[in-house]
């Protein structure tokens, strides 16, 4: 009897807990439904003009009739092709600046939108896209040409004419006045980041070739707000020709291909960099910045460049950096502050003074010092290889050990299309000395064995990479 009752009681429990969940499906079931129009169609003109430009970003924007756009059915191929590339163009502009709704103008089912597209470090990607937007059966859908509901086939109708008129004529002033507000924002923000970047007393303290060194390194680091303070961006007044450094640090920092190469100099960790300076003057110093820089062919040696750069020292009594005329190609600045200087003959002092900022890394043993090597060598940092190498006991041919560093790092990382690893087969020690023998492995080419002895040294420091002609020359 008691079975049959404990029974009956789960058997009622277990239909409770079908019911709630039945009811729990229902309400989860209700919720989607209703959610399912909001992503499907926006509720507002705003909303419909942002998920246009989205669309056009990804390049997913379908311009058959009655899909993203208000297109008329009755236009041209020609047309349409027209259309699609504008917007191609248009994708190509926004990049991954943000989008924001700047002013909406609605008169019954038409509206005009205005978005802006805000970048406040880019003065070259602020803009105002003007949208004209028609509702079409309750979903809001942008023209296809922008300010204006051309292609729409709105326009035949001459009752709504004007009203269409002057929403287009809002769109072309307001897209105007906005953008010069909107020029005026991005410049309050850029100066209040980059005023966040680094304190003004901070700036006052530091000497003029610390002033360049932490700008090096703000470019290795792409802080681009920090690269700004040193070029001038955080004085009271800025340079006269600030609109063309600020252009110039944003290229080199986003990559673009208008940007010019004696930034990778500075931008690139993988570069082996020494700096030198002349006598200072009172409100100016000048600088040569030595670099070594990977080839980026293997038939052709390590590239070694010497920049010339002049620093400042403003009403703010900062030290200001003052670029040479080469890292402002393709902005038509005039050349001043001198120019780089490319040469194949690298200082001799060059390994000494680079080791003095970079202390080399010894290691406990010779296996240890080995097994680092492969291990830093596929981690792609040259500034870290490099220091695999004792660069201090022997200062007369450091420079020389920094060439042929280079040189075989450059072998192993290009070109970029080949990707190799490093990989030990063989260790023998003797004493004060050892040999390693490694081999590079391509996925390109697996099957290919080619040996390659690295050669390594007990110094009172410790264990250290033995760079030396012999083995840097050899083929892998």
């Amino acid at each position: 009897m008691k079975t049959d009752l404990s029974n009956a009681k789960d058997s009622r429990l277990s239909c409770r807990r079908k019911r709630v969940i039945v009811d729990i499906l229902k309400v989860i079931l209700f919720i989607w439904v209703l959610a399912c129009p909001v992503f499907a169609s926006p509720s507002n003109p705003g909303e419909a003009a942002l998920d246009f430009l989205e669309k056009i970003r990804s390049h997913k924007i379908n311009l058959d009739p009655g899909a993203d756009t208000a297109i008329t059915g009755e236009i041209t191929d020609h047309k349409r092709q027209e259309i699609s590339h504008r917007y191609e163009r248009m994708a190509d502009d926004f990049g991954d600046s943000k989008l924001e709704v700047a002013q909406i103008r609605q008169d019954e089912n038409f509206a005009g939108v205005l978005v802006k597209q805000v970048s406040f470090i880019d003065p070259e990607h602020l803009q105002i896209i003007p949208l004209a937007l028609v509702k079409l059966n309750d979903t809001w859908r942008v023209a296809p040409v922008p300010a204006s509901f051309e292609n729409t086939g709105s326009r035949l109708d001459s009752s709504i004419k004007e009203r269409l008129g002057s929403i287009e004529n809002w769109l072309l002033r307001g897209q105007v006045t906005e953008l010069e507000k909107l020029k005026s924002e991005a410049a309050e923000e850029l100066k209040r980041r980059i005023r966040d970047s680094i304190s003004e007393k901070d700036l006052v303290k530091i000497s003029a070739e610390d002033t360049l060194n932490q700008f090096i390194d703000a470019c290795e680091k792409k802080n681009i707000t920090l690269m700004l303070a040193f070029l001038g961006g955080i004085s009271k007044e800025a340079p006269e020709d600030w609109s063309l450094r600020l252009k110039a640090a944003n290229r080199a920092v986003t990559k673009s291909a208008v940007s010019s190469p004696a930034w990778d100099h500075f931008t690139s960790p993988n570069t082996l960099k020494v700096t030198s300076s002349t006598k200072a003057k009172e409100r100016e110093q000048n600088f040569t910045i030595e670099t070594l820089t990977p080839s980026t062919s293997r038939l052709d040696p390590p590239q070694i460049t010497r920049i010339h750069i002049r620093l400042s020292r403003t009403i703010d009594q900062f030290w200001r950096v003052d670029l040479p005329s080469d890292f402002f190609v393709n902005l038509a600045k005039p050349e001043i502050h001198g120019d780089n200087k490319f040469t194949r003959e690298i200082s001799e002092t060059f390994g000494q003074s680079w080791a003095r900022n970079h202390p080399p890394l010894p290691q406990i043993d010779g296996v240890t010092a080995f097994e680092h090597f492969n291990q830093v060598l596929n981690q792609r940092n040259l500034v870290d290889f490099a220091r695999l190498a004792d660069l201090v006991s022997e200062p007369q041919s450091a420079s020389k050990a920094c060439l042929d560093i280079t040189e075989l790092w450059s072998r192993f990382v290009e070109p970029k299309s080949i990707i190799r690893y490093s990989v030990p087969l063989s260790f023998m020690e003797k004493e004060s000395s050892a040999m390693g023998l490694i081999q590079w492995v391509s996925m390109r080419d697996p099957e290919k064995f080619e040996p390659l002895p690295i050669l390594f040294e007990k110094t009172p420091l410790g264990w250290f990479w033995k760079p030396n002609p012999s083995s840097a020359s050899l083929e892998p």
